[in-house]
């Protein structure tokens, strides 16, 4: 991983509620910066919660409405026992 790939992923790593990287958020970003690779989305940046971004992931270059993403991962059925 290059040093801008790798400085990339962390910025995208990072919870916008909280101002951290956790788990949740790591997730979040490999699945956006997949996104990206595949040219589903262009240049994804952490929401600005405090600047009066929507309260989503991400905001993203797209034409109205499409400028900002949520993004959800799927968990496995193991981790929610009945």
């Amino acid at each position: 991983m290059t040093n801008t790939a790798k400085s990339t992923f962390e910025e995208l790593s990072i919870n916008s509620k909280i101002k951290n990287i956790d788990r949740k958020s790591i997730e979040e970003a490999k699945s956006v910066i997949q996104s990206k690779l595949k040219n589903l989305v262009n240049n994804p940046e952490i929401s600005d919660l405090e600047g009066g971004d929507f309260n989503l992931n991400y905001k993203i270059d797209g034409s109205r409405p499409y400028k900002f993403i949520d993004m959800k991962n799927p968990r496995d059925s193991k981790d929610f026992p009945l």
